[in-house]
């Protein structure tokens, strides 16, 4: 992890009657803080809370939204 960024790097093998193939995919996905996804959603337009329940999105809680 560098400067909020999380780097995934995802290689793939797939087999046919003709060889071998090997493939690369990259992830790069964002990390933000639980005030940074409230400020986001909110300056969008949405009135938004947090629910933590951890039987929600595999614990990490969720953020519903209802457009004003």
């Amino acid at each position: 992890m560098a400067d909020g960024v999380s780097v995934m790097d995802f290689h793939y093998l797939v087999a046919t009657p003709k060889g071998i193939e090997h493939f690369t995919e990259r992830h790069e996905l964002g990390l933000f803080s639980h005030e940074d996804y409230l400020s986001a959603l909110q300056a969008s337009g949405l009135d938004v809370v947090y629910d933590p329940d951890p039987e929600k999105l595999m614990g990490r809680g969720v953020y519903p939204g209802v457009r004003r």
